[in-house]
């Protein structure tokens, strides 16, 4: 994609973003239709593929569920596996590992499970995902993966907060959520500045 459409497509997504409507109860904002669009998701993926072209990667990784489809595209375009961490184990994936962290978005603690065949020993993994607010899920995916003595060497995410992230991981978000006031409804997003330099 060139680098006007990479803007026209980001400009797309912020103004689309940015209608109130979106804003749900809780202070949350509907993605979900952005999320799953396969026409915005692939674009976004390219943009994805851009920014970390520059680095070895193994395997693509994003946590359930509404960073799957993402992830999905950035691994096709990488050509590389997929993998998924989910909220609990499943008896078909066999052994796994679990790690328990502090959700960034909910503040709670979550859990995050892999299976032990997932990942092989001493990988480079990409982390995508929909959304970063503190960064929580990107420390438990770091944590994950230490466990199968691999390493995050890059986080793409579609939106994330303006608040400053403890990741010490080249991170990358396309769009920034600048603010959200749910009683005055009012949202506003910008664009990444590093995305588009």
């Amino acid at each position: 994609m060139k680098k006007e459409d990479e803007i026209e497509f980001l400009n797309f997504l912020k103004n689309e973003l940015q209608n109130p409507e979106r804003i749900v109860s809780g202070g949350f904002v509907y993605i979900n239709d952005i999320v799953f669009n396969p026409e915005v998701i692939k674009k976004a993926a390219r943009i994805f593929v851009r920014l970390f072209l520059e680095k070895e990667i193994d395997y693509i990784a994003t946590v359930e569920t509404k960073g799957i489809a993402l992830a999905s595209y950035v691994a096709q375009y990488f050509n590389k596996p997929l993998v998924v961490a989910r909220n609990s184990s499943k008896f078909t994936e066999g052994s796994t590992v679990n790690i328990s962290y502090i959700s960034g978005t909910t503040g709670k603690i979550e859990t995050m499970t892999m299976a032990k065949k997932a990942i092989k020993k001493g990988a480079k993994v990409l982390f995508i995902d929909d959304f970063m607010r503190g960064g929580g899920t990107v420390r438990g995916m770091k944590d994950l993966l230490s466990e199968f003595e691999s390493s995050l060497v890059g986080v793409g995410v579609l939106i994330a907060t303006k608040d400053k992230k403890s990741v010490d991981v080249d991170y990358k978000s396309l769009l920034i959520l600048e603010e959200l006031n749910a009683e005055n409804k009012k949202i506003t997003f910008s664009i990444n500045p590093q995305v588009i330099s």
